[in-house]
């Protein structure tokens, strides 16, 4: 959800700063884009391979320079080189203008800001001033009515009791019954959806039978969570319960590497995944480790 910036003297000279930045970077991309310019046009224009690798400033070309006059293969390797310079020399300056659009779309976007909260701080301060005149307005005749009612309080007579009052059996409202019917209903169906709309975003694998599905390999074993918050914990908790179902699960596992290719049994193992904290040294250490109960 957007939030809408609060205008203040402060935000628009915020705005202006950054108006400024932005266009010293404009300056400074459009120089660096008018200097791979001409870089590309100079070398493009250099008659000779000397003047080339002068230009390009490149070791590799300075390396095949003294050699290409005699020699036709280092010639079309140093040409090779040449143009490969001029490809990259290309490619900067496309990410020049990539970048030079960018900033100037920045601009665009930051002027038209300041504009736009130019406008609303006159506005403000419009506003500000109707609502100052209103205060003063409504503190006036709140006074003065409450003047008046001063007044009509001395003024009337004592009141007087002309019935008592009915208790009534049951209360009218709120009608408790009612609400915590219609409040059941509602964190009912609030509940359903949202159960619903976690399984429809869950996109993980559920079983191994999934993963071996969509994947075509096969799974090898499975370890559980372990009780425990560091890796010293977790090897201390394998060695004291090695008939635990964790530690059972990484025999399983062992048995299943070592047994995947008989003749061949894996000397290194690979150990990976997707995103950084997922196990991998602590599955490792347990793998290589042999308390009682365990390999």
């Amino acid at each position: 959800m957007h939030r809408p910036e609060l205008v203040s003297i402060e935000g628009l000279q915020a705005l202006e700063r950054q108006i400024k930045d932005v266009r010293d970077r404009i300056s400074g991309a459009e120089a660096t884009r008018a200097g791979l310019e001409a870089e590309i046009a100079a070398m493009n224009a250099a008659g000779t391979r000397g003047e080339q690798a002068a230009l390009a400033n490149d070791a590799q070309l300075n390396r095949l320079l003294p050699r290409a006059a005699n020699d036709d293969g280092i010639a079309q390797a140093f040409d090779t080189r040449l143009e490969q310079v001029l490809q990259r020399k290309q490619i900067e300056l496309t990410r020049a203008d990539q970048q030079l659009r960018a900033l100037r779309g920045s601009e665009i976007e930051l002027n038209r800001a300041l504009d736009q909260q130019g406008e609303d701080l006159i506005t403000l301060q419009q506003l500000t001033r109707e609502a100052e005149a209103t205060r003063v307005l409504y503190e006036y005749f709140l006074t003065r009515f409450n003047e008046t009612s001063a007044q009509q309080g001395i003024q009337q007579a004592d009141s007087r009791i002309l019935s008592d009052a009915v208790m009534p059996l049951e209360a009218a409202e709120p009608r408790t019954y009612l609400i915590l019917a219609m409040s059941g209903i509602l964190g009912l169906m609030l509940g359903t959806g949202l159960v619903l709309l976690r399984e429809m975003r869950n996109n993980g694998f559920r079983t191994a039978q999934d993963l071996e599905a969509f994947t075509g390999y096969s799974v090898l074993g499975q370890i559980p969570s372990m009780p425990s918050s560091t890796r010293r914990k977790v090897l201390q908790y394998l060695s004291d319960k090695p008939t635990s179902a964790a530690a059972e699960f990484i025999r399983n596992l062992r048995t299943s590497i070592m047994l995947s290719n008989v003749d061949k049994p894996p000397k290194v193992i690979l150990s990976t995944s997707s995103v950084p904290g997922e196990g991998k040294t602590t599955n490792s250490l347990a793998l290589a480790q042999k308390p009682v109960g365990l390999g």
